[in-house]
């Protein structure tokens, strides 16, 4: 958990503790540095952290750079409202790859960009 006000953090702690296959990692940390700086939690599945609309909108990509096989759950502090942010590795194979299959590869990448840019807007927008 990064960044949690002390009373969402207790709701959370015990919302996972209902839960015997999710472990807490602890302690939490105060700030997305802090959190990237420890060593221990480089193998984390889900960052839960809370913010302003404006501070929850830059945090997923600092995180996902940093952590990027984990999965970002953002809780907007003053509505509770929450979005869950992800990587997900793809691999699509192509077969022999001939300068018409090559161009359609790179071309066709058109929905990856476009989360990347719905992502930055968010960011930029904050």
């Amino acid at each position: 958990m990064v960044a949690l006000p002390a009373l969402m953090e207790d709701l959370v702690r015990r919302a996972c503790a209902s839960d015997a296959s999710v472990e807490v990692i602890e302690p939490s940390v105060a700030t997305v540095d802090e959190f990237l700086r420890q060593p221990a939690l480089c193998d984390v599945d889900v960052i839960i952290t809370a913010g302003t609309r404006a501070a929850a909108r830059r945090t997923p990509r600092a995180l996902l750079l940093g952590r990027p096989t984990a999965r970002v759950l953002l809780i907007e502090q003053d509505a509770g409202e929450g979005v869950l942010v992800e990587l997900r590795p793809a691999r699509t194979t192509l077969g022999l790859v001939s300068p018409p299959e090559l161009l359609r590869a790179i071309a066709g990448d058109e929905a990856h960009r476009s989360a990347w840019r719905a992502l930055d807007a968010s960011q930029a927008a904050g």
